[in-house]
């Protein structure tokens, strides 16, 4: 199962193999002062994220890969039962990531705590 860690350098997002085998990708990991700041989207994927270049999308269960639309990349890992939380992010190939989190508005006070600690 995916897990979003805090740490002291940043934010690292742990896929598992099968997890990386369906977002074509591993592990993510991105420094704070990369992290422009952190909302909750409930209609980030219902919207749709665009396309999908590569990865994985199975409707209602799972969203996992690179997405393109608009000239705005977005990285997304989230699963069915998972709350969307976006992270607004610089120097990275994505404009964003859309993450699954079974506590998003704890997540997102926590990320943005440290942004406005940092600066």
């Amino acid at each position: 199962m995916s897990t979003l860690e805090l740490t002291e350098s940043g934010l690292r997002l742990q896929l598992s193999k099968w997890e990386s085998l369906a977002a074509m990708r591993g592990s993510l990991d991105v420094k704070w002062s990369d992290v422009i700041d952190a909302h909750i989207d409930d209609k980030a994927l219902r919207v749709g994220l665009g396309l999908r270049v590569p990865g994985t999308w199975i409707p209602g269960l799972i969203v996992a890969g690179t997405y393109y639309w608009a000239h705005v990349w977005t990285f997304a890992f989230w699963r069915r039962g998972q709350q969307p939380l976006v992270v607004n992010v610089r120097n990275l190939r994505w404009s964003r990531l859309v993450i699954g989190v079974p506590n998003a508005s704890e997540v997102v006070r926590q990320i943005n705590e440290r942004i406005a600690a940092s600066h």
